[in-house]
Formats: structure tokens, sequence, C-alpha cells
């Protein structure tokens, strides 16, 4: 996985997702709000988990993170799926390509529960 948390980091992905990112990053406008995780091939549920703290995936190992919002973004080929982490408003936001190489349990969590792109 990336954390991706400057526009300077974007430039080595596809052109579509960086549109994307950078596009939040101004909506944003601020470095203190959080970050943007990038999920890939090879990632595995276990790992994001360990990341956020333990609290993506229930007691019983069903991933089931409390989001915020989850939008299917279809020209960018992804998923955005926004955490907010404290009532301060500290937020992550993690980006799933949709790509079979990505785990297949966050995929079908992300398909199953998207909204159309704003």
């Amino acid at each position: 996985m990336r954390i991706l948390r400057h526009p300077g980091e974007l430039s080595a992905l596809p052109s579509e997702l960086r549109r994307l990112l950078e596009r939040r990053l101004r909506q944003l406008r601020s470095d203190d709000w959080g970050e943007f995780i990038l999920v890939e091939p090879g990632d595995g549920l276990s790992e994001l988990d360990r990341l956020f703290g333990g609290w993506l995936v229930s007691e019983s190992g069903v991933f089931d993170p409390p989001y915020e919002w989850l939008a299917h973004h279809p020209g960018a080929r992804c998923y955005e799926l926004v955490l907010i982490f404290s009532d301060d408003g500290r937020a992550g936001v993690l980006i799933v390509p949709d790509e079979i190489t990505v785990d297949p349990t966050i995929r079908a969590f992300c398909r199953a529960r998207a909204e159309p792109p704003d």
C-alpha cells in the first residue's frame, strides 16, 4: 500500500486516478486532515486493519469498516472509501483499485455498497 499526503506523490499514478486525487487535495486544502491510502496488489486485509488500528475488521473477522462515504469512480477504475478517525475531523481515504489483483474481500465490500460519484 502507498500512503499519499501531498500532490507531488501523485505523479506516478494513472492519469484519471491522479486527477481524482488532485481534485480531492484541492477540495481539502489542508495538510492536517489525514491521508490517502492506495491499496496495491498483494495488500491483505490484515495489513490494512493493522494500519487503521484494528477497526476495519469486526470481531468475527469480517471486513466492515465504519465508513462515512463510499463511491465508485469508473473513469479512475477505483473506489473511494472515506473513514473518519476522530471527532476533530481527522480522516483517511482508502483508494481501492477496481482490479482483479486487489484483495477480493475488499473489492466485494466496495462493489456492494458504493454510491455513484458526485
